[in-house]
């Protein structure tokens, strides 16, 4: 059997293959001139190894109208191909290939995902939990403290971090409930790994000052305990500083004096089993060129580093795959058992394989028959560009088609109605334009092409072109009416002034520039208006007609070259923003029938085509400007949450510049507000001396710039009222409820908020502070007690013969503590101290000890 009929028989397996379900539909013949196909990468595993989070640019492989890079999980056990639709909460995504696939993360135990939505402002925040069950996405909403997950733990609680309201550099890790937004602190300790169940923390600590092996903390979450565990003769440049198995069942790390001599200890962190290995020369050359990135799983007896598997119990040593490519290429693999390996490589491991980037596949550990993880491909719906139709009504967007959907052509558009949704194939292109203007309807287009720029002038439903030459001179700048007229300006050459024309499907003419024209910068044409930047004199914009009649000038001074000019579709109204002295921005709106300065509006924008709004540019706000009242619409998802929220304005692209390249459908959206205020806490806590510090957010209500008020009260008290979004009072010590609502000029409230605080004004009780040598180190140890549920944050300072204090985080937890000093000289006094800080601030430092060695 060949190699591709043995990868084709495998591909076939019930759970691999078939169970894909939909994407089997896309099983279609290669296209002449199609290019290969982005292909996809492994973001991660879950720890039962069952599970595959990966992203693709190749969506293809589900039948859906997306384009751009999707995510998806993988089941290894016989379930479907299942796609996150990450439309469903916002507008568009974090989709540029290698740079946003951070944003998704697998939970341990593969029920849900966590997404990092940052990239765009959302009513709840910036992270969701996409539950795989109910196919649904739960915003990470924090009732108090700012949170920042780390894991998701049975799809309904979150372990991360917070930031510690009474300030100080310790982030405690705490619970958070996903339905109530209630947080629980577990430790005022930061720990960066969990087991796949939330019961036990981890972090690993290099060898440093004191402690010289290095060491594991285990943190029980359960009992409140930490175990420390010592890795003796641990190498600080290792792994980097030791590394888990996706189970955390397993550490490694590597032990000894240098790389040269080092030898990888294998150790269960639970019972303390441990076991030495040493380490083959090919894998020793390894991790001398690069010990940070080699080691890239572990399962069992075996190890995979870089692309070769090593079996730790006989020292023996296997390519990852002994088909394609070694060393250079890319290539990480994941034991899926201990002989079955999923690797993500850009090395063609299949016969007839068209991808050319990352591909994940399966087989066996060192083997040579490998098959995919999802169908064949054989193409990729990445955008080139998307553009809105003058109208408000419709976006084309040009991309690269899969199979023969746009006729066997490498380049594809579809139109997408945005009042009902419906998108329709458009015929394909043998090249790609380099940009695109519509008019009205979305029907016929001025295609960008070639260096210098030539113009074709296509009709999208039929794919008719016809090329604007205009004896043959470069374009130089040009514009394209809502009605489909075009008004382009050639080049001057040596013979030949720069000159404007006015071309359409039936004829040109030539249009008469301003007197003194030299060179022309910028062109804006609609309703029968012509804009034009100008060169002679002095550089200025001038307002006349289509026909090249009537210039005025749009400003009696010389304007900036930054300036962009915008009509709007019935040419009544012009827009110019500039660049003043001081580096503001700012906008000037111009009538058109005689050119007077109406307004002067301190935002980058150009006017919508219904003349109500200045839409975002790249020099400034990313929100849309409503000129009427000074206000600014909001970018968030339209659903309902909290009096709800309703879409505003004109379509929008999610770039000023109208690039969306990977942003999957709805390929544009509209501004949004909020139909009454929007409360969101910031942060609530207590700081030093029963201090509660209130620091809340409050987004406005409709398109007004109103002020607002912050009502609140304690227990039930009277109101009161803070003009200011962040507040402090001074409680008496013990738990309080605080109620709290927003309130805008025209009476619109916001929910209100109910939260307990806890007002803390006790500090921390230090005792049985003493001190144990033996031999050339001494320990010292305290006892200091945790604050209802949390451990308060315990130093040692050191001093030598009278010197500075060097506080050092203490060991252990409450109430017991304790650090070791090592190295230390007979004959020198040693002084030391105690510092507790707990998480409102408060602080309790100890008297001085001293003690020499005897």
């Amino acid at each position: 059997m060949s190699r591709t009929a043995a990868a084709l028989a495998f591909s076939l397996l019930p759970g691999l293959a078939l169970s894909q379900g939909p994407g089997l539909a896309f099983l279609t013949k290669f296209a002449p001139g199609v290019v290969p196909s982005a292909g996809t990468q492994v973001l991660g595993l879950d720890a039962r190894r069952k599970t595959a989070l990966i992203a693709s640019y190749a969506p293809e492989i589900w039948p859906t109208p997306t384009i751009g890079v999707q995510y998806y999980l993988r089941s290894f056990e016989g379930l479907p191909l299942e796609r996150i639709p990450l439309e469903q909460i916002r507008p568009r995504v974090a989709t540029s290939f290698g740079s946003g696939f951070e944003n998704l993360h697998l939970a341990a135990d593969g029920r849900s995902v966590l997404v990092n939505a940052s990239d765009t402002s959302t009513l709840s925040g910036a992270y969701y939990v996409y539950n795989r069950d109910t196919k649904t996405f739960t915003p990470v909403i924090s009732q108090s403290h700012p949170f920042t997950p780390l894991e998701v733990i049975g799809g309904t609680t979150i372990i991360g971090w917070r930031q510690n309201p009474g300030g100080g550099f310790n982030t405690p890790t705490v619970r958070l409930d996903l339905a109530t937004g209630e947080q629980t602190v577990i430790t005022s300790e930061t720990y960066g790994k969990l087991s796949p169940d939330g019961k036990y923390l981890f972090n690993v600590y290099p060898p440093d000052f004191g402690n010289p092996a290095g060491y594991l903390n285990l943190f029980n979450v359960a009992a409140g305990k930490i175990r420390k565990v010592n890795l003796p003769g641990m190498i600080a440049s290792g792994l980097p500083y030791g590394w888990f198995t996706p189970d955390r069942r397993t550490l490694y790390y590597l032990r000894g004096t240098s790389l040269e001599d080092a030898k990888i200890v294998k150790l269960d962190p639970f019972n303390l089993k441990e076991t030495v290995y040493e380490i083959p020369a090919e894998i020793r050359a390894m991790l001398n060129y690069d010990v940070s990135s080699s080691f890239a799983d572990g399962f069992g007896d075996r190890l995979i580093v870089g692309q070769k598997v090593w079996t730790l119990s006989t020292g023996g040593v296997v390519p990852l795959f002994a088909n394609g490519g070694q060393g250079w290429s890319f290539a990480k693999g994941y034991f899926l058992t201990a002989a079955t390996v999923l690797v993500d490589t850009d090395v063609p491991l299949i016969d007839g394989d068209m991808n050319n980037a990352s591909d994940p596949v399966t087989g066996t550990a060192g083997g040579a028959i490998w098959r995919p993880i999802v169908g064949p491909r054989s193409g990729t719906r990445t955008t080139k560009f998307s553009i809105i139709s003058p109208d408000d009504r419709y976006v084309v967007t040009a991309y690269n088609p899969v199979g023969n959907e746009a006729g066997g052509q490498p380049v594809g558009f579809v139109r997408k109605d945005l009042q009902t949704g419906t998108v329709t194939n458009l015929p394909g292109r043998a090249t790609a334009p380099d940009g695109m203007m519509l008019s009205d309807g979305g029907r016929k287009a001025l295609l960008l092409t070639g260096n210098p720029v030539h113009l074709v002038y296509r009709d999208l439903d039929t794919g008719a072109e016809t090329p604007i030459d205009l004896g043959g001179r470069a374009t130089y700048h040009f514009g394209f009416s809502p009605a489909g007229e075009a008004v382009v300006v050639r080049r001057q050459t040596d013979t030949l002034p720069t000159s404007a024309f006015l071309w359409t499907p039936s004829g040109v003419s030539e249009v008469p520039l301003p007197a003194g024209t030299t060179d022309v910068h910028r062109v804006s044409v609609a309703g029968g208006r012509l804009v034009v930047g100008v060169s002679g004199a002095e550089e200025r914009f001038m307002l006349g007609t289509i026909t090249g009649t009537g210039w005025k000038p749009l400003a009696p001074a010389p304007n900036s070259a930054a300036e962009e000019p915008a009509l709007t579709r019935d040419g009544a109204t012009v827009s110019l923003f500039s660049r003043n002295s001081n580096n503001a921005y700012y906008t000037r709106l111009f009538r058109s029938s005689d050119a007077k300065l109406l307004k002067t509006i301190p935002y980058a924008g150009t006017i919508s085509g219904d003349g109500a709004w200045l839409m975002p540019t790249i020099y400034g706000s990313n929100e849309p400007y409503y000129i009427a009242t000074g206000a600014t619409a909001v970018d968030v998802p339209a659903r309902a949450e909290g009096g709800g929220v309703e879409a505003v304005g004109p379509w929008r692209l999610p770039t000023p510049n109208g690039f969306i390249k990977g942003s999957p459908l709805p390929m544009a959206y509209r501004p949004t507000v909020f139909r009454n205020p929007q409360l969101r806490l910031v942060s609530l806590g207590s700081t030093a001396g029963g201090v509660v510090s209130v620091n809340v957010a409050v987004t406005k209500a409709g398109l007004e710039n109103s002020s607002h008020t912050i009502r609140y009260r304690f227990d039930g008290g009277d109101w009161q009222t803070s003009t200011m979004d962040f507040f402090h009072t001074s409680l008496p010590e013990g738990l309080h409820t605080l109620e709290l609502y927003a309130e805008d000029a025209q009476g619109r409230r916001s929910a209100t908020l109910v939260q307990s605080v806890y007002a803390d004004a006790t500090a921390p009780v230090i005792t049985d502070i003493r001190h144990e040598i033996s031999g050339r180190t001494a320990t010292l140890r305290a006892t200091c007690p945790a604050e209802r549920s949390y451990s308060p944050t315990v130093e040692f300072g050191f001093s030598r013969n009278g010197g500075n204090y060097s506080w050092t985080r203490a060991n252990g937890s409450s109430p017991d503590w304790a650090r070791d000093y090592t190295g230390l000289t007979r004959g020198v006094v040693y002084t030391y101290r105690v510092r507790a800080t707990d998480l409102a601030g408060n602080q309790t430092i100890s008297p001085e000890f001293t003690f020499t060695l005897p």
